[in-house]
């Protein structure tokens, strides 16, 4: 009987030591187009699942990133993030008040980008028009920040 629970118990080890774990990635996000080096950027990453709240809702982002610009630039990186389908932010908070500051018709009066830098014109751009794919150890996404 002990022969017998100890090849089970070795057997139930080998497979979850074996198993595939899902596969990982970064995703470094190159952030260019800043008019001044102040305040702060902040990135939401968001997954193929929370599409529906992309890109407005940003409290249900994946994932949050918050950086300093550097030389007219700032480098996101978020690592560790599982293969798939995802879409990206950026928005840089001159004054530092943790929120997009609008004009009086409710466009953005700071800098803001979106993956795959879709044109603006009347409407925000949805979930598919600036999703990427993570399929290997290390993507790059380029944004340019977009002024209205």
């Amino acid at each position: 009987m002990r022969t017998k629970t100890f090849i089970l118990i070795t057997f139930v080890y080998a497979i979850t030591l074996f198993a595939d774990s899902p596969k990982t990635g970064t995703i470094i996000v190159e952030v260019e187009g800043f008019g001044n080096e102040k305040g702060i950027v902040f990135s939401h990453l968001y997954s193929e699942q929370l599409a529906e709240f992309f890109p407005t809702k940003s409290s249900k982002s994946l994932h949050k990133r918050i950086v300093k610009v550097n030389n007219f630039r700032a480098t996101i990186i978020y690592e560790n993030i599982q293969y798939g389908t995802y879409a990206l932010t950026v928005h840089h908070d001159e004054d530092d008040n943790k929120r997009m500051n609008r004009n009086f018709i409710g466009y953005p009066k700071e800098g803001f980008g979106l993956s795959n830098n879709p044109t603006i014109f009347l409407s925000v751009p949805d979930f598919d028009e600036c999703k990427f794919e993570l399929r290997k150890d290390t993507i790059v996404v380029k944004i340019k920040l977009k002024f209205v």
